[in-house]
């Protein structure tokens, strides 16, 4: 029962960083003030322990793709950037049809076009892409054009743009 009861310790953290976020942001706007996220920070952290210990312990759990995916989505928002690269990159090969997975293409894309990537990014786009029944895929279309403008690729940046403007 181990296994089911840090699945639902992981829900419950994931839950309660969720409302420390909301609850730190929304008193800095009333009271005029800076954002304090030490606690926010804390709570991810957490997460992120109990998420590690679940995957280490229960590779092999039905729903392990989500402890990854909140994992990987801790360190994203803690800006450690490479743990979160590695976690989206397992579950995006190991679970490549799942939603997560389409949403850790997302993430991806997003780090290597910070990083001015374009090209990997058009590679994680493309997934997403050849699934063009999938919630995401209009903002990849877009995104595809942006990543194509600024490879100084027209055509291909026309192209994505055309698409998207059909799509809607």
């Amino acid at each position: 029962q181990e296994s089911n009861i840090l699945f639902r310790l992981l829900e419950a953290q994931q839950l309660a960083a969720d409302l420390e976020f909301r609850v730190v942001h929304g008193d800095a706007n009333l009271k005029k003030k800076s954002i304090e996220i030490s606690r926010y920070e804390k709570r991810l952290k957490d997460m992120i322990g109990t998420a590690s210990m679940l995957i280490r312990k229960y590779p092999e759990r039905d729903d392990i793709v989500r402890v990854y995916f909140a994992r990987a989505g801790a360190y994203e928002e803690l800006k450690q950037v490479a743990a979160a690269t590695k976690d989206y990159d397992y579950l995006t090969t190991r679970f490549s049809k799942t939603n997560f997975a389409m949403r850790g293409n997302l993430s991806l894309a997003a780090f290597s076009t910070d990083a001015k990537d374009y090209k990997r990014a058009i590679f994680y786009l493309k997934r997403i892409e050849a699934e063009p029944e999938d919630p995401h895929y209009p903002f990849a279309i877009y995104q595809l054009a942006w990543s194509h403008y600024n490879l100084a690729q027209i055509p291909a940046s026309l192209l994505y743009l055309k698409t998207y403007i059909d799509y809607y």
